[in-house]
């Protein structure tokens, strides 16, 4: 700002134009905002969809053979390297201690392989892990990995 000594006028700065000073409008923003939470989303289900898929049949069926389970089911190697182990992984909420009940998680084990065998071509896997987990309110998740081999190891 600068002061006229006479008149004693504001006088704003003149700024020099630039192409460096362009502005983008605030609904562009909101737009370019809405799209790219759009296509992330898009983007998620698609992948998720995709993942997990192979698998619903199976999901369902332990969702109704276990009530309040919440399953969830995914499959394959941990790393995609040659001889990695293939895995069929299901987590199922449970209203036990899985740490210390282990009878009766060798029970679920047991029924989740049943279960499996008939909505999964466990051919393709070697190992069938089922996590088991009670949520404790205000406590440590208890859990526990029940694992079983579904085809003998290679030597």
């Amino acid at each position: 700002m600068s002061f006229d000594d006479e008149t004693f006028e504001i006088q704003p700065d003149k700024r020099p134009d630039s192409a460096s000073t362009r502005r983008v409008s605030g609904s562009a923003v909101v737009l370019a905002m809405f799209a790219f939470g759009i296509t992330a989303t898009g983007a998620l289900w698609t992948y998720w969809t995709l993942h997990t898929g192979p698998f619903r049949p199976l999901q369902d069926a332990l969702a109704k053979e276990f009530p309040g389970s919440v399953p969830r089911v995914d499959g394959g190697q941990r790393k995609m390297r040659k001889g990695m182990p293939s895995i069929l992984r299901a987590v199922l909420r449970v209203q036990f201690d899985p740490e210390t009940e282990t009878a009766k998680g060798e029970q679920i084990l047991n029924r989740v392989e049943q279960i499996s065998r008939q909505h999964v071509d466990l051919s393709q896997y070697d190992f069938l892990d089922v996590y088991l987990y009670e949520g404790v309110p205000e406590q440590t998740i208890r859990e526990r990995e029940f694992e079983r081999q579904l085809k003998p190891r290679a030597k």
